[in-house]
């Protein structure tokens, strides 16, 4: 558990919290509490019956139990087994510093797309994807069918939080990429733009057929700065409720 709240910036000696910051992480917890985390990622396949590659679809829940003491100050936070196995488990690659990259991200395929893209963060361009590789990954092989709903509603919005907001920046094909950029830099672009330049450079006709996309992804280290401490003032009740 400690693991986790350094993960997500909590990473001082509880004695050293205000009240009202005791309260405002109390209240972060419980929002958590609300939401889950899916996972569909490469790892979490099995062999069906036939001996094929099956996907497996996996939601989790942040916290089954959360209880403070304002008298004592004395905060119980309990984790699922389940959730607690597979955040903590570093032999599946999985480190507290993604899940505090993911926790940032509000999109539910931000949050699966920000996994698969980590995973290859070398800088070298990946090509050997399709659209329908992503829509399977995603969960969505009978949604969004056309190309135009699929990057409007699911990659544009999701690339927009994951270069803006975690450790790793994706682009596409750097030739695309920069002509699209026309000597401008990302942080003179509107984020909306800029995440539709992103997606657009991705994506490319197959070899064979105009429907169906091919993906190119380069994934590097970000140079976002995050900060790490936590903002309470979003957090606190109103004095006046």
């Amino acid at each position: 558990m400690k693991k986790f709240f350094d993960g997500i910036g909590y990473n001082k000696d509880w004695s050293k919290y205000t009240d009202e910051e005791k309260m405002a992480v109390y209240i972060r917890l419980k929002k958590m509490q609300e939401k889950t985390f899916e996972i569909r990622t490469e790892a979490h396949k099995e062999l069906d019956k036939h001996g094929n590659k099956t996907m497996i679809y996996e939601s989790y829940s942040y916290f089954s139990h959360i209880k403070y003491h304002f008298d004592t100050g004395i905060l119980d936070v309990r984790m699922p087994y389940e959730t607690q196995f597979f955040l903590m488990n570093y032999e599946t690659g999985f480190t507290p510093v993604e899940f505090k990259n993911m926790v940032r991200l509000h999109s539910k395929y931000a949050k699966i797309l920000y996994l698969f893209f980590r995973s290859y963060r070398d800088g070298v361009d990946h090509t050997d994807y399709t659209v329908e590789h992503l829509r399977q990954l995603l969960g969505l092989e009978n949604k969004y069918p056309k190309w135009y709903d699929f990057k409007r509603y699911v990659l544009i919005p999701a690339m927009k939080e994951i270069n803006s907001k975690t450790d790793i920046n994706v682009i596409g094909k750097r030739d695309v990429y920069y002509n699209a950029l026309n000597n401008r830099t990302p942080d003179n672009i509107p984020e909306d733009e800029y995440a539709r330049i992103v997606v657009d450079s991705m994506a490319r006709r197959a070899d064979r057929g105009n429907s169906m996309y091919k993906i190119t992804f380069r994934v590097s280290k970000s140079d976002n700065v995050i900060d790490d401490k936590l903002d309470f003032t979003g957090l606190l009740p109103d004095k006046d409720k």
